[in-house]
């Protein structure tokens, strides 16, 4: 099904974009929430007179972007991480968390407009991009630090043996004594 978009939806696209759902999607949500209306006939020839305004608003959006993107560029985010030895990290790190970060930092960013290709898996900087505006995206570092209280791989392995075989010598002194 065809819509257009009346207000900027970050996954579908922005204001009067033609873009294809599926209909439940259109009924149940986007209509309701005039977030978009129906790509009829009509509606596209009402649109076409309304791009002028659309286009004004766009511009004045696109500027709001570049001035918060001159904010926000350069901006370095700090994550402790639990890691092993060889800097692979238990977990990953996702755009939620990177969004909590910013969060905290005074940054008020949708968390939907945080891109990352995959989740971060290792220890060490890596660049995560924030799209702001169809045309505008500020990329940020993302700094992963390995957490002071990380396990050491060689103690986690050693740890469980020991006590299986603590274990085994306590269950082996107790047959004999039953003896």
């Amino acid at each position: 099904m065809e819509i257009i978009l009346q207000e900027d939806y970050p996954s579908l696209g922005f204001v009067g974009d033609i873009v294809k759902v599926k209909p439940g999607f259109a009924r149940n949500y986007l209509f309701p929430k005039k977030i978009a209306m129906p790509a009829s006939q009509g509606s596209k020839n009402a649109l076409e007179h309304r791009m002028k305004a659309l286009e004004i608003k766009k511009s004045e959006k696109k500027k709001e972007a570049e001035k918060f993107k001159s904010e926000i560029e350069g901006l370095t985010v700090e994550i402790e991480h639990m890691a092993t030895e060889s800097d692979r990290l238990f977990g990953s790190v996702t755009s939620t968390e990177i969004h909590e970060k910013l969060v905290a930092m005074k940054y008020n960013i949708d968390r939907k407009l945080i891109k990352m290709e995959a989740p971060i898996k290792t220890v060490g900087e890596h660049q995560v991009e924030v799209k702001l505006h169809q045309e505008v995206s500020a990329p940020i570092r993302v700094v992963v630090k390995k957490a002071a209280n990380s396990p050491v791989k060689e103690e986690v392995k050693k740890a469980p043996k020991a006590e299986k075989k603590a274990e085994a010598t306590e269950s082996e002194e107790q047959v004999e004594n039953a003896e």
